[in-house]
């Protein structure tokens, strides 16, 4: 994978981290809270009353390497990836990549909760465009499997045709928290 491409990956997560849900923002809402100043409790309808409401996010930061070391099936490959997960008020966005399946890609999934070499059901579907070796998009996450990200229960499974019960895997494992501070301005 090109440094330029990496680059572009981490600069899309770290502008995630300020920017998660804003599509629901836009509304006027994030989750199930109302931001102030845009018709929720202590704005007035959407008027700008000229100070700046700021909420406060826990930004959660989580890493992964993928090999087939990692595979509870027969699969043996020389393949190898990476995943980058950001979690903020229950938005979980994902950047994963990869290369040298020896199949062709088939299916990406989230599974949980697994330590490592356990088999666990399926959490995410990921349904990535498989002409890719990448992928990222978000996804809402409830608490528990926000816990087990927390609690590194979780691990990422790439299929292949040739290794179809998966032939890369890699263990979700936190690795940083860092709080930031939003303004109500910033999501609109």
């Amino acid at each position: 994978m090109k440094l330029c491409t990496v680059a572009v990956i981490f600069a899309f997560l770290l502008t995630a981290e300020t920017t998660l849900s804003h599509e629901q923002e836009g509304r006027g809402v994030r989750g199930d809270r109302r931001l102030p100043g845009k018709g929720g409790k202590g704005g007035k309808g959407g008027k700008k009353s000229g100070k700046k409401d700021t909420e406060k996010l826990l930004v959660k930061h989580y890493l992964a390497n993928l090999n087939s070391g990692q595979e509870t099936t027969e699969c043996s490959s020389g393949a190898f990836g990476n995943a980058y997960m950001v979690v903020t008020d229950h938005v979980l966005c994902y950047s994963v990549s990869f290369t040298s399946l020896v199949g062709s890609f088939t299916l990406a999934h989230l599974h949980g909760p697994a330590l490592p070499l356990e088999d666990a059901g399926l959490v995410i579907d990921f349904m990535p465009d498989l002409a890719a070796s990448y992928f990222s998009n978000c996804t809402e996450v409830d608490d528990d499997l926000e816990a087990d990200l927390d609690n590194g229960l979780t691990y990422i499974n790439i299929h292949s045709d040739l290794c179809p019960s998966g032939e890369l895997r890699g263990q979700v494992l936190p690795t940083f928290k860092i709080d930031a501070m939003v303004t109500s301005e910033d999501a609109y």
